[in-house]
C-alpha cells in the first residue's frame, strides 16, 4: 500500500507515524465481499491446489507456523463447550481469548508484530463471520420488522404506539 501526501492542507495530517501500531482493512460494503478471500492455497503433488478455508482447524498453524510449529489446531465449529446449557459449541470469541491469555508455557505474547498481527487477523475474522451470520439469517432474525420500527419513529410515530 502506498499513501502519497499532500502536505499542502493540514501540515500536521501527514506526519511519520510514531508509534508502531497494526490495523486491519476489511475490504468491502459488508454486502459484496467475496466470502473465500482469507483462505489459503496449497500445492499437493497428488491433488495439485487445495484450498484451506479461515474456518479449517489448520488455518491457524499454517498461516502463522512461528507461532504454531507443533500444528496445534485453531478453531472449529465442532469444538465442545461443556459448561453451558444454552450453547453447545466454542464460539471463535471463546477460544482466542483462551489462546491469548497469560500462562506459563505460553510464549505466543512474546512473539512481538507478529503477535500483533496475529490478534488483528483473529479480530478480523471473528468479526468478518459475524456479519456472515448476521447477512445469512436474516429471516430469523426478523430485521424487516425493526426496520418498520424504525421507519416509524422516524416518520413521527410515537414507539409506544409501534408494539
Amino acid at each position: 500500500m502506498v499513501i502519497h501526501s499532500d502536505r499542502t492542507q493540514n501540515l500536521h495530517r501527514y506526519n511519520t507515524p510514531t508509534s508502531s501500531d497494526i490495523a486491519a482493512l476489511m475490504i468491502g460494503d459488508g454486502y459484496n465481499i467475496e466470502l473465500l478471500n482469507r483462505d489459503i492455497l496449497l500445492r499437493s503433488h497428488e491433488k495439485g491446489l487445495q484450498r484451506i478455508s479461515e474456518l479449517h482447524p489448520s488455518y491457524d498453524p499454517l498461516h502463522y507456523i512461528l507461532l504454531f510449529p507443533k500444528g496445534d489446531d485453531g478453531w472449529h465449529a465442532d469444538i465442545p463447550l461443556n459448561e453451558s446449557i444454552l450453547r453447545t459449541r466454542v464460539t471463535q470469541m471463546q477460544f482466542y481469548s483462551y489462546r491469548l491469555q497469560i500462562r506459563n508455557g505460553n510464549w505466543i505474547q512474546s512473539a512481538g508484530r507478529l503477535f500483533q498481527q496475529y490478534i488483528v487477523d483473529q479480530y478480523a475474522k471473528i468479526e468478518q463471520n459475524r456479519l456472515n451470520y448476521f447477512r445469512g439469517n436474516q429471516s430469523k432474525l426478523r430485521t424487516e420488522f425493526y426496520q418498520g420500527a424504525v421507519d416509524a419513529i422516524h416518520k413521527g410515530d410515537h414507539a409506544i404506539d409501534i408494539g
